[in-house]
């Protein structure tokens, strides 16, 4: 966030201001500004939220009523999945902020990664470096084809998740 503060602190002081001598040039059609006066206007909108004075809490404390994810893989499935999503794209990032984009994963699933750089050689080195994407594929095909197997019993969501989950346990047992 800081660092899109930062890129466009031009734009974030026209905001706060409420300036609008500029409204025709940031707010036309194909106008790039209006995605980041949106992005903008969406983190003031958050920040009074958490700084609201309806809850007197430090913002630390207040984060801590959100719940809190936990990664069920091993670590090395984990910086395959980081690697892999920056790699593709998918993830945007430097190849000099891979630490920062590790520590955010670290932060999100509250987990120490290590030596990321360490891991991966050993995933590189590893006769199928995509392990954790095979068995993501497997899953996401045995999901699909139940669910299609299910449409015509879509009142019955309950058996549906029960043969996903008998599926899917089958899957890992193979």
């Amino acid at each position: 966030m800081r660092k899109f503060q930062e890129e466009n602190k031009e734009m974030y002081r026209y905001f706060k201001a409420n300036e609008t001598d500029k409204d025709a040039e940031y707010f036309h059609r194909n106008s790039t500004k209006m995605d980041i006066f949106a992005v903008i206007s969406a983190t003031f909108m958050l920040e009074k939220y958490l700084y609201s004075e309806k809850d007197p809490r430090p913002l630390s404390e207040k984060l801590k009523d959100f719940p809190s994810l936990k990664w069920g893989g091993s670590n090395v499935e984990l910086i395959e999945l980081i690697y892999v999503l920056a790699y593709a794209g998918k993830i945007e990032h430097e190849s000099k902020e891979m630490d920062m984009l590790v520590k955010a994963f670290e932060g999100t699933f509250d987990i120490d990664l290590g030596n990321h750089y360490r891991t991966f050689l050993d995933i590189r080195n590893r006769q199928e470096p995509a392990k954790l994407l095979l068995v993501l594929v497997d899953t996401l095909r045995v999901v699909v084809d139940i669910l299609n197997e299910n449409l015509d019993n879509r009142k019955n969501k309950l058996q549906s998740l029960d043969k996903i989950k008998e599926a899917l346990a089958q899957l890992r047992l193979s």
